[in-house]
């Protein structure tokens, strides 16, 4: 899907440097637009993910510890 966009939004705009037509231009322009709203929003959404798997893998690291820890002392 993210290289599909990239391809699309490359595209566009090869489009759009030797377009002449100016309304053609505009609608090649919001086009551009959408595309790179869309990967910047599926990125912020893979960030988001990246930190709350951060945040699993940190609250499973720290029980693991915990547990070592515990059974160490006994």
């Amino acid at each position: 899907m993210l290289i599909e966009k990239r391809e699309r939004w490359f595209e566009l705009c090869k489009l759009a440097t030797v377009e002449q037509d100016p309304s053609k231009m505009v609608e090649l322009l919001r086009e551009i637009n959408r595309v790179l709203k869309e990967e910047a929003a599926f990125n912020r959404l893979l960030r988001v993910q990246q930190q709350e798997h951060q945040q699993l893998i940190d609250r499973w690291d720290s029980r693991v510890r915990e547990r070592s820890a515990s059974q160490e002392s006994n």
